[in-house]
This record gives C-alpha cells, sequence and structure tokens, in this order.
C-alpha cells in the first residue's frame, strides 16, 4: 500500500512495472502481457531469421508456399504477427504500469 506520506519518486518506484502486480488482481493480465511480449518478440526473431536464410539462399522459400501466395509472404506474415503481438504486449504493460504509478 501506498500511504499518504509517501514521496513522489517513492510513489514512482512502487510502479506496476518492478512489482509485476497490484492489490487489484491485476496480476494475472500482466502476466498475460508479459507472455504476448516475449512471444512477439520470438515470432518476430523466427520470422525475421527465416526470411534472411530465405534471401541469402539457405532455406527455400518456395516450400512455404500457400496456393498462389508466395513463400516470402509466409515466412514475413510471421514477423508481422509477431510485431504485432509485441506491440499489444507493450502497450498494455505500459497502460498498466502507468494506471497504477502516481
Amino acid at each position: 500500500m501506498i500511504s499518504n506520506r509517501t514521496s513522489w519518486k517513492d510513489k514512482k518506484r512502487l510502479s506496476l512495472s518492478h512489482f509485476c502486480f497490484t492489490d487489484n488482481g491485476d496480476f494475472v493480465l500482466t502476466r498475460i502481457l508479459n507472455f504476448l511480449s516475449a512471444a512477439g518478440a520470438l515470432l518476430t526473431v523466427i520470422g525475421a531469421l527465416g526470411l534472411l536464410l530465405g534471401f541469402i539462399g539457405i532455406l527455400n522459400l518456395e516450400a512455404f508456399s500457400v496456393g498462389l501466395t508466395a513463400g516470402v509472404r509466409v515466412i514475413g506474415t510471421i514477423a508481422i504477427t509477431g510485431c504485432l503481438l509485441g506491440a499489444i504486449g507493450c502497450f498494455g504493460k505500459e497502460y498498466l504500469d502507468n494506471k497504477y504509478s502516481l
């Protein structure tokens, strides 16, 4: 709990990003947002690595083609999905951090 006599610096130090939970039950939401951020970063790295290996010629991008869609689009979609998941997770964490820091 933050008392009324707590200074502004102490309140900032007691923000959600340092404790990763609050008394309001946002612990589960914070864990979900952390998972989204980590999964997004992992998918972005996998997609970017796949694109890099495909452009170098180590990975055959035609193996990933589906119908009329080129293989490079499928691998690129993995990287873009990772970017979106990471952005959602980071936005949610920043929102909760600003919500509980005074």
